[in-house]
């Protein structure tokens, strides 16, 4: 499976960083994905979005090629939390992709998956880092990109600040 590459040209990539909301530029960021907070665990995070405004951030993940552009989420947790994941999508087969650890820079690995038809219920959670990818559905090789809506709720664990 080939792995296409999205090259922008700097003044386009000025430009789109202009045009588009603040979260759809951060969301095409390695170092700044968006973070998912769950002050209340009766209210989940709720975020829309468009992968087909985003780039490829995480190319490779637990061994597996993700070859389509992808929206990044971030959460840290002291432990012992859960998550219930949930996603619509339209015009393409939208998958979620939660990992412990940041794919963007270091190792990392699937801890749990799903889509718009199977939800990902998570927990306990260990201590540490969490990415949560939308992506297109890595057993297509054309490019599969579109709109979503991605909710989450549970309850995350407030780290200990001496870690």
């Amino acid at each position: 499976m080939s792995c296409p590459s999205f090259r922008f040209v700097p003044r386009l990539a000025a430009a789109l960083a202009f045009a588009l909301p603040v979260t759809a530029v951060q969301a095409q960021t390695c170092g700044l994905p968006l973070p998912i907070e769950i002050p209340n665990p009766s209210v989940p995070f709720v975020h829309s979005g468009n992968t087909c405004l985003a780039g490829n951030v995480i190319a490779y993940v637990d061994g597996i090629e993700l070859p389509h552009r992808d929206i990044v989420y971030q959460f840290r947790t002291g432990g012992s939390g859960g998550i219930d994941a949930s996603s619509t999508a339209s015009g393409f087969p939208a998958t979620m992709l939660l990992v412990k650890g940041d794919p963007a820079n270091g190792s990392s690995t699937i801890v749990d998956f799903g889509d718009a038809t199977v939800p990902m219920t998570t927990g306990p959670l260990a201590d540490g880092v969490y990415t949560l990818i939308v992506t297109g559905d890595p057993g297509y090789a054309t490019p599969q990109c579109g709109t979503y809506t991605l909710q989450v709720g549970g309850t995350l664990t407030v780290p200990d600040p001496n870690c």
